[in-house]
């Protein structure tokens, strides 16, 4: 029968450990300056309407696809919005979201200062 060697797996799990939490560290590193790298792209808006966008002056081409249906929404005070009141030269976002999603949540409130 094999002896069990405490003082073996005790330094094999530290070293797993120790393993574990350098590739995650490099993984992070990695993970995050990809990201960093690929948001060139994206604008602040510190201020509502002082922000210019990057391409300013630049539309995009004609797109196919259907125009936003006509439906009525509601606001947070109870008031009916028609969605053919929202259209117009200005750009227009819709956000969708599901109240238990985090990044959905994280970002409520930018949308809101906006």
């Amino acid at each position: 029968m094999a002896t069990i060697r405490p003082r073996l797996l005790a330094v094999s799990l530290a070293i797993a450990v120790v393993v574990s939490a350098v590739g995650a560290l490099v993984w992070a590193n990695a993970v995050g300056s990809d990201r960093r790298a690929n948001n060139n792209d994206s604008v602040v808006l510190d201020q509502p309407g002082v922000e210019a966008f990057p391409d300013a002056g630049i539309t995009n081409p004609d797109m196919e696809g259907d125009v936003l249906p006509v439906a009525n929404l509601f606001d947070r005070a109870g008031d009916a919005v028609s969605t053919a009141d929202l259209l117009g030269d200005d750009p227009l976002v819709l956000n969708f979201w599901f109240s238990t999603c985090a990044p959905c949540r994280k970002e409520l409130p930018d949308f809101a200062d906006v």
